[in-house]
This record gives structure tokens, C-alpha cells and sequence, in this order.
């Protein structure tokens, strides 16, 4: 380390940033990206008859512990700092993203990240030297195999940085593969003559394998939509085939978090599939907005869609407006349900149920009172609100 000779002082240096490198993005990580998605969950689009439907319908918790004492005590605090909010609104994103999820894995990548450059940067000192030592005895093949798994480890950090959906088990994933990587390129440096076997042994370590899959899966959904003709049925459900607004690099990867129908999507925990994508709240929430809507109308989403009414709040909308509350003969008389009869090719009274299943819905009432509601920002407003 203390070595005089100014190239030696530079692998040093080197070694010290690529081993620091890992630890120093998860901690940019937690502080500018997990910090201000827990922020977002906190402060916006919350209201009291939200957060008791979230109870009832995604967690464990009892609306009753929402309490009208409770309520007083938490008024006064900072919603920054109130275990209890965190303890109903962010449960499951905190299952994900906890924190000693994150102390163990970034606790074991940054040690096998630390074997794999001290031991690639030793073996380059001895090859410098031309020192006598076991390292410099080392395969060329194991040291390029391991310089590849770095090389795709960084490339996976900052991907996911980018795209926000870096979560503890994809260190763990990128532990494991500095742990295969030696395996890995030494079985297919077999393949090739001895003057490239170094090459391919970096090159297997390092291949972006999820990338390509992504890639390899929105091609093909791409490729899907040019040739599936739509049946009267509504198809087998699948995402690419029903929800218009996904891109097919969103549906490969929702599918990749087996997000693949529109049930699946439909009844998800929200904040839950936020955690583990880099996707907002607001635009998960429309997403199962759109599903809910499928969910009870499939066959008919095109033809709803050209009548103004593409997810469950407009069906919502509608039925409060023109169906719930009248008479029957009030309503089969009336010229908007008539006219959306016609254009589904289905009687009124199928109009009728269809969308007064969609407003009875618990998931839809959650929409409704996320979106549809005076919206409170903060603890005292939602205990004054209620």
C-alpha cells in the first residue's frame, strides 16, 4: 500500500473507489430515492376513509385501531417522524426496502465486491512487479471472470438506480453472482482455444442476462400485438392484450414481478408493487384503476373506451350519475344508458349491473376515495377530516 511508485499509488486509489463504490450507492440510494418515495406515500393523496379502506383491504391491521383517541395523539405530531402512519401506510413498502434487509445485503456485496477487487488489483501489482507471489500464479481466466461480475454488478446498480427499483434482493442477486462468477467463466473459457478463453470468461461473467430478457419479452409482446386478433371473449387476459396504456417494456416488467393479468394487477397492494418498481404511486393507482374496469366489462373495453368511460371511477361516475337511486323505469328510459346499450350491443338492465357491480366494488371505493376526495396532506388535516 505504502509502495513509492506512482502507478502502484493509482491501483491503490482504484481499488479503493470500485470497493466503496457499491456502499456508496446504496447510501444515495436510501437517502435521495427510498427517502423521497416514502415522502410521496406519506404526504399526498391520503384521506381518512383512504387509509381505513388500505386497512381493510391490504394489511392485517384492524380499522379499529384507528381510533378516535388515537387520532388526537397522532394530530399532533410530525407525519415525518409518527410510527404508527409509517405502521399503516407504509407496511409493505417497508418489508421491502427495511433496513436490515438492507444492512445484510450491502453488507455482503460490499464484502465479496472487496475479495474480487483486492484480488484482481493484487494480481495486476504482482504482474507489474513481476513478483514471484501466488496471485501472479493465478489463471488469467478466474481474474477476467471476476473483473466481468464487477463490471455487470456496476452496470446493474446504476440501471436500477436509474429506473428507481433497486431493492435488497437485487444485491443479494449480484452477491451470488461474484460467487458464481469464477464457475461460471472458467466452464465457458472450455469452450473456446486458449487466446480467447480470458475473453469469454469476462464476457459470460459480465452478459446482461436480465436486460436481454426484458429485452427478448417486450420484443416479443411486441411482435403478439401485431398478430393476436382479439376475440369477442376479450382474449386470455394477459396485460399486452387489455391494457392499451403499458408500454411493452412496463408489461415485461410487471411480468417479470408476475404482475401478468389484469387480475393480478387489479388486486394488488399498491404500495406494495411501488416498492418494487421504480413506477409512482399516482401511475399504479391509474393502472388498477383501468384493470378494475376489466375485471367486470372485458369484452366491452374498446367499445367503453369510445364512449368515455376507460376505468372503473368513470363507471363509477356514470352509474351514480344516471342509475343509482332511480326508479327502473327511470333509468331504461334514460337517453345516456340507452345510447351505451346500443353502442355495447347489451340491454340496459345488463348496463345496469355491470356497472353497479363496478361501483360496489371495495377496491373501486378505495380509488374513489383516493382520487375523489377532499385531499389531505397532513396528520391534522385527516384528524380534523374525520
Amino acid at each position: 500500500m505504502n509502495d513509492p511508485e506512482p502507478l502502484f499509488r493509482v491501483l491503490w486509489l482504484l481499488q479503493l473507489a470500485a470497493i466503496l463504490f457499491f456502499p456508496g450507492m446504496m447510501a444515495a440510494y436510501v437517502v435521495f430515492v427510498i427517502r423521497y418515495r416514502m415522502g410521496d406515500i406519506r404526504s399526498k393523496l391520503w384521506n381518512q376513509r383512504a387509509i381505513n379502506l388500505y386497512i381493510r383491504l391490504f394489511t392485517s391491521l384492524r380499522a379499529e385501531e384507528w381510533t378516535d383517541d388515537f387520532r388526537k395523539r397522532y394530530a399532533n405530531r410530525s407525519p415525518n417522524s409518527n410510527p404508527e402512519f409509517d405502521a399503516i401506510l407504509l407496511r409493505d413498502f417497508k418489508t421491502v426496502h427495511s433496513v436490515p434487509k438492507y444492512l445484510l445485503s450491502v453488507t455482503s456485496v460490499t464484502f465479496v465486491v472487496g475479495l474480487v477487487v483486492w484480488t484482481c488489483f493484487s494480481w495486476a501489482r504482482t504482474k507489474l512487479s513481476s513478483s514471484g507471489d501466488a496471485l501472479a500464479r493465478l489463471d488469467t481466466t478466474v481474474i477476467m471472470a471476476l473483473a466481468g461480475a464487477y463490471v455487470w454488478s456496476v452496470f446493474g446498480i446504476l440501471s436500477r438506480y436509474r429506473s428507481r427499483d433497486l431493492t435488497p434482493e437485487d444485491l443479494m442477486e449480484m452477491f451470488l453472482r461474484h460467487i458464481a462468477a469464477v464457475p461460471i467463466g472458467y466452464a465457458f473459457s472450455l469452450l473456446a482455444i486458449d487466446q480467447v478463453s480470458p475473453t469469454l470468461a469476462f464476457a459470460s461473467a459480465a452478459f446482461p442476462l436480465r436486460e436481454l430478457r426484458l429485452f427478448m419479452r417486450g420484443r416479443a409482446l411486441k411482435k403478439m400485438g401485431e398478430q393476436i386478433v382479439v376475440t369477442p371473449r376479450g382474449n386470455d387476459g394477459r396485460l399486452g392484450k387489455l391494457m392499451d396504456s403499458l408500454s411493452d417494456e412496463t408489461i415485461a416488467r410487471l411480468e417479470e414481478l408476475h404482475v401478468e393479468t389484469y387480475m393480478d394487477l387489479a388486486y394488488l397492494n399498491p404500495t406494495k408493487l411501488m416498492a418494487r418498481s421504480g413506477y409512482s404511486l399516482r401511475v399504479i393507482l391509474a393502472w388498477i384503476d383501468q384493470a378494475l374496469l376489466v375485471v367486470y366489462a372485458a369484452p366491452h373495453k374498446e367499445k367503453l373506451a369510445r364512449f368515455g368511460i376507460p376505468c372503473a371511477l368513470d363507471a363509477q361516475e356514470f352509474y351514480r350519475d344516471h342509475l343509482a337511486g332511480r326508479d327502473a323505469a327511470v333509468w331504461r328510459a334514460d337517453p345516456a344508458v340507452v345510447a351505451l346499450a346500443g353502442s355495447l350491443e347489451i340491454s340496459v338492465e345488463a348496463v345496469h349491473e355491470i356497472f353497479k357491480r363496478v361501483d360496489e366494488d371495495p377496491h373501486v371505493q378505495f380509488l374513489q376515495a383516493i382520487w375523489c376526495e377532499e385531499q389531505v396532506a397532513s396528520p391534522p388535516a385527516i384528524a380534523k377530516a374525520a
